[in-house]
C-alpha cells in the first residue's frame, strides 16, 4: 500500500505495541490506539485513542449488576482456558466456602483442562457451572459481578464496555508484558484488582475474592470505573476518521 501511494492506517490495541505496527508506523497515514499510554511508542502526529472495536452481537446495553447476592463470579482464561487460574479458583472457592461466603461460579476451562476442573469442584462440593468454551459471552458478563480473567485487549475493552469489576491475572509470557500493562490502566483507574500470576495462590486470590464481597461499595466504584473507560463506538470512531482523512 506505502508503494502503490495507497493510504493506510493501523490498530493498536495493546498498551505496549507490537514489532509489526511499530516497523509500519512510520508507513502508514494515521494510528488508532486503544489504550492512552500507547501513544508514547509511537513518534506520529496523526494518532487517535479510539479503543477497540466491539463484537457487533454483543448487547452492551445490559450492564453488570454489582449488586448480585451471591456474588457471580465469571472466571476467563481466553478461548483455550489459562492452567494457572483453572488450578487455583476451585481452591480460591473451598477457602471462601469454608469461610461461610458462597458464590455463583461460571468457568470457561479450556478443552484440556475441562475433566479435571470440573473434577476438583465435584470434590471440593462446590456447586460450579464448568465449561470448556461459553459461547454466549454476552450473557455471561450480564450475568456476572466479579470476572477473575487474563488482561488481552479484546477482553479488557469488553469488561470496560460492561462495567464489569475485574481481578486481573496477566499472561506473563505475553510479548514486552503487554497485558500487565494492559492491566495498569484499569488498575490505576481503580476499575481492577492486578494479582501477578507469580503471587496467584489460593490463598492470595481467596482473599482478593473476599475483600470485595465484604466491601460492596467498593466493588460498585470498581463497576462505575470500569464502565466509564469502557468505549462503545470505537469502530465507529475508526471508519468515521478514515472517511474524513483518506478522501
Amino acid at each position: 500500500a506505502f508503494i502503490l501511494r495507497i493510504p493506510s492506517a493501523i490498530l493498536e490495541p495493546n498498551s505496549i505495541p507490537g514489532f509489526t505496527n511499530r516497523m509500519l508506523s512510520p508507513l502508514v497515514k494515521h494510528i488508532f490506539c486503544a489504550f492512552h499510554k500507547t501513544s508514547k511508542h509511537f513518534n506520529k502526529k496523526h494518532l487517535s485513542v479510539v479503543g477497540s472495536p466491539l463484537r457487533e452481537n454483543f448487547d452492551f446495553s445490559k450492564k453488570c449488576n454489582s449488586q448480585l447476592k451471591p456474588m457471580h463470579l465469571l472466571i476467563l482464561g481466553g478461548s483455550q482456558g489459562a492452567r494457572a487460574l483453572n488450578l487455583a479458583v476451585p481452591k480460591a472457592a473451598a477457602l471462601l466456602k469454608d469461610h461461610g461466603y458462597k458464590m455463583q461460579i461460571l468457568h470457561q476451562t479450556g478443552n484440556a483442562d475441562f475433566a479435571s476442573v470440573q473434577q476438583t469442584y465435584e470434590k471440593l462440593n462446590i456447586a460450579a457451572n464448568v465449561k470448556p468454551f461459553i459461547e454466549e459471552m454476552n450473557s455471561a458478563y450480564a450475568d456476572s459481578n466479579l470476572i477473575i480473567c487474563r488482561s488481552g485487549a479484546g477482553t479488557c475493552a469488553e469488561i470496560t464496555a460492561m462495567g464489569i469489576p475485574s481481578i486481573l491475572i496477566p499472561f506473563p509470557a505475553a510479548i514486552y508484558d503487554h497485558q500487565t500493562e494492559n492491566a495498569l490502566e484499569l488498575v490505576e483507574a481503580k476499575a481492577a484488582i492486578l494479582l501477578p500470576q507469580l503471587d496467584l495462590t489460593p490463598e492470595s486470590l481467596s482473599s482478593k475474592i473476599l475483600e470485595l464481597i465484604i466491601n460492596p461499595e467498593q466493588l460498585e466504584a470498581m463497576s462505575k470505573n470500569a464502565r466509564s473507560l469502557g468505549k462503545l463506538d470505537a469502530a465507529a470512531q475508526i471508519a468515521q476518521a478514515v472517511l474524513n482523512r483518506f478522501q
